[in-house]
């Protein structure tokens, strides 16, 4: 496939700017969804649909070797409110999720348009999807929702990451996401003084998991990302609630500290105090053994456009299907900065080789040969 012309690429780009203009956090993906869809359409897609997850799902019909799934997640960690103000120079593009994911899916309607304007059928079916729920508490809600599609895995499935051009993923970071809530009378801040506050237990017990040493062999982290509770500043708060974040290289180890905070939840328990702990995301761990032909593809591609290709961990769509074990490379596409702030970037010199890259993988992908099993 030739690389990207400077009019394909202007295009590559008006398309990442209007999908990054339109909102999409995770579980309101709609109006994304339903441009991505309208756009497929458009270039001639004889297939487009919907799925009851909300993902975006379009069939190009090819020959009789096994499907090629390219997927992009259409999700943002920004809220409807983010100002989604876009600033260009001559070699960047900045603003909320331009690089994480609305990139992503530019290049997924990119090439797209680029096999579809060829006129060659491809060696089997392209199936170019759009996924919902891949950040945050979306808990790859849109990819395990495709996997049902499929008796047997795709030959492969591209996953398009707008930033971490050189970056392949091989292991599935594991993740286990916590909500504990503490529910007491409540009552005055003065007249009702001693009663138990829902929001002292809570700090207090912030602290005592704060106090779990965390190992750094294998990587593990702990975060408390969002606490909130009360009513009024004098009053004695009757209800109060954080989330934690658990990561770690090993699922052992995850597992391990999981049970440490349930402990610590369970040992502050008092009467006439309520303190539940509920799991609100679990996402799997798994690899891709160094010996995967996929893998050694990708890495080959990088090496001939002279980029250093790198194995990492990471949690991505991805992640779900390595745990299945179906055959899938999950790439970036560009060099970037700030991910997840207002002020995200992505450059765009390297961004041309970031779309060879994908062009040359999409094209020559058949050519890797491997012994298929069913979806365990």
């Amino acid at each position: 496939m030739n690389p990207i012309s400077d009019t394909e690429f202007q295009q590559l780009i008006e398309w990442a700017i209007e999908i990054q203009q339109i909102p999409a956090p995770t579980f309101s993906e709609s109006n994304r969804a339903a441009w991505l869809a309208q756009c497929l359409r458009d270039l001639g897609i004889p297939e487009v649909r919907q799925d009851e997850a909300g993902n975006v799902l379009a069939r190009l019909p090819g020959g009789t070797e096994a499907p090629l799934l390219i997927t992009a997640h259409m999700d943002s960690v920004h809220s409807v409110k983010q100002n989604l103000g876009i600033v260009r120079t001559p070699y960047t593009v900045t603003g909320a999720g331009i690089g994480d994911n609305a990139l992503g899916v530019a290049a997924l309607v990119s090439m797209a348009a680029s096999f579809t304007h060829s006129g060659a059928p491809p060696a089997g079916d392209i199936w170019f999807i759009g996924t919902v729920g891949e950040e945050g508490l979306g808990n790859l809600k849109g990819i395990k929702a495709i996997v049902p599609n499929f008796t047997t895995p795709p030959h492969c499935t591209i996953v398009l990451e707008g930033i971490g051009l050189g970056q392949i993923q091989q292991r599935a970071l594991g993740i286990i996401r916590q909500r504990i809530t503490v529910q007491s009378p409540g009552g005055h801040s003065w007249s009702d003084y001693g009663s138990p506050s829902a929001i002292h237990i809570l700090v207090e017990l912030a602290a005592s998991i704060e106090s779990i040493k965390i190992p750094t062999h294998p990587r593990t982290s702990l975060n408390i990302g969002v606490i909130r509770g009360g009513t009024t500043i004098n009053s004695i708060a009757p209800c109060a609630f954080m989330e934690i974040d658990l990561r770690s290289e090993e699922p052992e180890t995850l597992t391990t500290l999981a049970g440490y905070i349930k402990k610590k939840t369970e040992t502050i328990q008092q009467e006439g105090v309520s303190v539940t702990l509920e799991e609100i995301g679990n996402r799997p761990s798994g690899s891709i053994p160094a010996n995967d032909p996929f893998l050694a593809f990708g890495a080959k591609v990088l090496v001939n456009l002279g980029v250093p290709p790198r194995f990492i961990i990471s949690s991505t769509d991805a992640s779900y299907l390595i745990h299945k074990h179906w055959p899938v490379l999950s790439i970036g596409l560009t060099t970037g900065s700030h991910v997840h702030t207002p002020e995200e970037t992505i450059d765009l010199l390297p961004l041309h080789v970031g779309i060879q890259q994908l062009r040359q993988m999409a094209a020559e992908i058949w050519s890797v040969k491997t012994v298929k099993s069913d979806i365990s």
